[in-house]
């Protein structure tokens, strides 16, 4: 892994504005029970100066992967957008697991989307930046722009 371009952890979880990223890929590893979703990450939501119309955007491609994941529900209708309203942690209790990982809390994951929603457990989730972030009038990246759909770190 990349520790250069880590930025977030679940211990970060409350800073990070989930709101209107979007998601562009999934992706499942059964092996060691990880949960991948390429997206486009908002960092900062830039106000509007008094000569402009609208905000601004600090976005990047982003992996942001869970950990330890089991009882992954969807429940999506969309017609090939997938949009995060918000994300939510609930319900901290011992990991069903826990005799062979050293985390001590497992938590209710819910993401509502915009077209939905995705619901799981696990024990928290890391997210990997991979390009510098770009100042845009949009809240996401085109495939093009953003070097296609990508899991890597």
């Amino acid at each position: 892994m990349n520790k250069n371009n880590f930025i977030f952890s679940t211990k970060d979880f409350a800073e990070i504005n989930w709101h209107d990223s979007k998601i562009h890929g999934l992706a499942f590893d059964e092996v060691e029970f990880k949960f991948y979703l390429d997206i486009d990450l908002i960092i900062e939501w830039i106000e509007p100066l008094p000569n402009e119309d609208g905000f601004r955007f600090k976005v990047a491609p982003a992996t942001l992967i869970f950990r330890n994941v089991w009882n992954l529900e969807f429940d999506i209708d969309t017609n090939l957008a997938l949009d995060i309203d918000s994300v939510s942690m609930q319900n901290p209790h011992c990991p069903k697991n826990k005799d062979y990982i050293q985390d001590e809390n497992e938590y209710d994951w819910n993401i509502v989307l915009q077209q939905g929603e995705i619901s799981f457990n696990s024990i928290g989730f890391e997210i990997y930046i991979r390009k510098s972030p770009e100042i845009r009038k949009e809240l996401s990246l085109v495939l093009k722009e953003r070097g296609g759909v990508s899991f890597s770190m």
